[in-house]
């Protein structure tokens, strides 16, 4: 009675190899979904980061020139290019705007910068863009 253990060694040797792949099916979809959220995540905070950088960048200005109105646009556009801006002046006290060619020293602009923001995985899955938006108040040192 003699027993041959090598024929019964190759036949585990392949069905371990097969289940390491059956393994690897099932988890690279999740692992591949993991990786591309961990992606728009980065994405999404350095376009943050951009649109503030944008919204400071724009306020700096625009509080020494108030009235320069597409200079201000244009200091937004050089910190993050697709953005929009939208510029208020407000009198100081007052919490309603007024044309920014009427305010003084002491006043206050505020400029809001935004961008909308497509995810990698949501394009997977044909959802919308969101949009990402922040603003900046400083005070007028250079008014009429």
């Amino acid at each position: 009675m003699t027993t041959s253990f090598s024929h019964s060694l190759t036949d585990g040797q392949a069905a371990d190899k097969g289940q390491s792949v059956v393994e690897l099916a099932l988890l690279l979809p999740v692992l591949l979904l993991i990786l591309l959220g961990a992606l728009d995540l980065g994405r999404a905070f350095a376009t943050y980061v951009a649109i503030t950088n944008g919204s400071r960048e724009g306020a700096r200005y625009g509080a020494s020139n108030p009235t320069d109105t597409t200079g201000i646009g244009n200091y937004v556009a050089q910190e993050i290019s697709g953005a929009t801006a939208s510029i208020a002046c407000y009198k100081f006290g007052d919490n309603s705007p007024v044309a920014c060619a009427s305010v003084s020293t002491g006043d206050r602009i505020q400029v809001t910068v935004t961008m909308p923001f497509n995810f990698l995985t949501l394009y997977l899955f044909r959802l919308p863009s969101i949009s990402m938006s922040n603003f900046t108040t400083m005070a007028i040192i250079n008014g009429n």
